[in-house]
């Protein structure tokens, strides 16, 4: 059994500042990558960077919670999975040549068949 906790004190302590940082994101007036440079891991100890692990551990929570109980949500989660899965097959089918139109064998070009 897992004993970790989402300390909630703490992200209601600094939640305005992690919206604040949110919505300077979202409007460009900082970019993510200075967020990320500010906040990252080497922030470590900072009391916003704290605050966003909390946030993040209790946002995998209710995720998590969400995939157990609700299986329409499973499915729907399993289908864009699937998809995500299918165009990346055929994006390596067609960087490797393997493109099989109308029910024919995959056919092999130039210097592939030595590897298969």
């Amino acid at each position: 059994m897992c004993e970790a906790g989402v300390d909630t004190v703490l992200i209601e302590a600094h939640w305005d500042q992690l919206v604040h940082l949110t919505a300077s994101v979202q409007t460009g007036h900082a970019s993510a990558v200075t967020a990320l440079a500010r906040f990252g891991s080497a922030a470590r100890g900072d009391p916003i960077y704290d605050a966003g692990v909390q946030l993040g551990k209790l946002l995998r929570t209710t995720f998590l919670a969400d995939y157990f109980v609700n299986a329409g949500f499973r499915r729907e989660l399993r289908r864009v999975l699937n998809r995500g899965e299918a165009v990346n097959a055929l994006k390596r089918a067609i960087y490797t040549g393997r493109v099989v139109s109308g029910g024919q064998k995959p056919r092999l070009f130039g210097c592939e068949t030595a590897f298969r």
